[in-house]
Protein backbone atom coordinates (compact mmCIF):
# COMPACT_ATOMS: atom_id res chain seq x y z
CA UNK A 1 0.00 0.00 0.00
CA UNK A 2 1.43 3.46 -0.82
CA UNK A 3 0.71 5.48 1.82
CA UNK A 4 2.10 8.88 0.22
CA UNK A 5 -0.76 9.47 -1.24
CA UNK A 6 -3.44 8.52 1.78
CA UNK A 7 -4.96 11.90 2.96
CA UNK A 8 -5.34 11.78 6.52
CA UNK A 9 -7.83 14.72 8.30
CA UNK A 10 -6.55 15.40 11.73
CA UNK A 11 -8.85 17.37 14.19
CA UNK A 12 -8.05 17.98 18.02
CA UNK A 13 -8.45 21.00 20.03
CA UNK A 14 -5.27 20.11 21.90
CA UNK A 15 -2.38 21.76 20.07
CA UNK A 16 0.41 19.73 21.60
CA UNK A 17 -2.24 16.55 20.59
CA UNK A 18 -2.80 18.13 17.21
CA UNK A 19 0.87 17.83 16.32
CA UNK A 20 2.04 14.71 17.97
CA UNK A 21 -0.87 12.97 15.91
CA UNK A 22 0.10 14.84 12.81
CA UNK A 23 3.97 14.23 13.05
CA UNK A 24 3.58 10.41 13.98
CA UNK A 25 1.41 9.97 11.05
CA UNK A 26 3.21 11.93 9.10
CA UNK A 27 6.40 9.71 9.88
CA UNK A 28 3.92 6.27 8.65
CA UNK A 29 3.54 8.24 5.09
CA UNK A 30 0.59 9.42 5.30
CA UNK A 31 -0.38 13.37 4.02
CA UNK A 32 -2.02 14.77 6.63
CA UNK A 33 -4.21 17.87 7.49
CA UNK A 34 -4.53 19.13 10.82
CA UNK A 35 -7.03 21.49 12.07
CA UNK A 36 -7.81 22.50 15.65
CA UNK A 37 -11.79 22.58 15.14
CA UNK A 38 -15.08 21.73 13.74
CA UNK A 39 -15.52 24.55 11.65
CA UNK A 40 -11.98 24.10 9.61
CA UNK A 41 -12.55 20.17 9.07
CA UNK A 42 -15.55 20.81 7.31
CA UNK A 43 -14.03 23.25 5.33
CA UNK A 44 -10.95 20.94 4.36
CA UNK A 45 -13.71 18.34 3.85
CA UNK A 46 -15.61 20.79 1.26
CA UNK A 47 -12.20 21.55 -0.63
CA UNK A 48 -9.72 18.43 -0.54
CA UNK A 49 -10.62 14.43 -0.33
CA UNK A 50 -9.16 12.02 2.23
CA UNK A 51 -8.86 8.66 2.89
CA UNK A 52 -9.49 8.76 6.58
CA UNK A 53 -9.99 10.63 9.70
CA UNK A 54 -8.95 10.94 13.57
CA UNK A 55 -11.22 13.21 14.82
CA UNK A 56 -11.09 14.08 18.94
CA UNK A 57 -14.88 15.17 20.06
CA UNK A 58 -14.49 16.05 23.76
CA UNK A 59 -14.00 19.89 22.65
CA UNK A 60 -16.27 19.85 19.68
CA UNK A 61 -20.00 20.00 21.47
CA UNK A 62 -22.37 17.34 20.69
CA UNK A 63 -20.64 15.66 17.69
CA UNK A 64 -23.86 16.81 15.36
CA UNK A 65 -21.64 18.84 13.47
CA UNK A 66 -20.28 14.69 12.19
CA UNK A 67 -23.28 14.92 10.06
CA UNK A 68 -21.99 18.13 7.85
CA UNK A 69 -18.48 16.41 7.91
CA UNK A 70 -20.05 13.49 6.24
CA UNK A 71 -22.74 16.28 3.75
CA UNK A 72 -19.18 17.72 2.78
CA UNK A 73 -17.41 14.55 2.64
CA UNK A 74 -19.36 11.55 2.02
CA UNK A 75 -16.65 9.11 1.72
CA UNK A 76 -15.53 9.86 4.81
CA UNK A 77 -18.22 7.98 6.41
CA UNK A 78 -17.58 4.53 8.13
CA UNK A 79 -13.32 5.95 7.72
CA UNK A 80 -13.50 7.83 10.85
CA UNK A 81 -11.69 7.27 14.19
CA UNK A 82 -12.64 8.99 17.22
CA UNK A 83 -11.11 9.68 20.24
CA UNK A 84 -12.24 10.79 24.08
CA UNK A 85 -15.38 10.60 23.94
CA UNK A 86 -18.75 8.24 23.07
CA UNK A 87 -20.75 9.65 20.00
CA UNK A 88 -24.26 8.93 18.86
CA UNK A 89 -25.70 5.79 17.70
CA UNK A 90 -26.04 5.98 14.02
CA UNK A 91 -22.54 7.67 13.21
CA UNK A 92 -20.82 5.79 10.89
CA UNK A 93 -18.00 5.79 12.17
CA UNK A 94 -14.55 2.99 11.42
CA UNK A 95 -13.62 2.90 15.20
CA UNK A 96 -13.12 4.09 18.91
CA UNK A 97 -9.52 4.91 20.42
CA UNK A 98 -10.02 5.68 23.87
CA UNK A 99 -8.01 8.70 25.28
CA UNK A 100 -4.77 9.08 26.22
CA UNK A 101 -4.50 7.73 22.94
CA UNK A 102 -1.15 4.74 22.90
CA UNK A 103 0.45 5.14 19.61
CA UNK A 104 0.40 1.82 17.56
CA UNK A 105 -3.41 1.23 18.22
CA UNK A 106 -3.37 4.49 16.59
CA UNK A 107 -1.09 4.11 13.83
CA UNK A 108 -2.82 0.41 13.65
CA UNK A 109 -6.38 1.93 13.55
CA UNK A 110 -5.08 4.42 10.54
CA UNK A 111 -3.97 1.90 8.48
CA UNK A 112 -7.16 -0.51 8.77
CA UNK A 113 -9.23 2.47 7.95
CA UNK A 114 -7.23 3.36 4.93
CA UNK A 115 -7.14 -0.32 3.57
CA UNK A 116 -11.35 0.06 3.61
CA UNK A 117 -10.66 2.60 1.15
CA UNK A 118 -8.51 0.65 -1.19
Amino acid sequence: MDLSRKRILVVDSDPIVLALVTHILERQGYHVRPHSGPAEAIAAARTAVFDGAVIEMTASGDGGWLARLFDSAPSLAGRVIITGADVRDGVPIHERLERPIELRALIAAVARCVRTAD
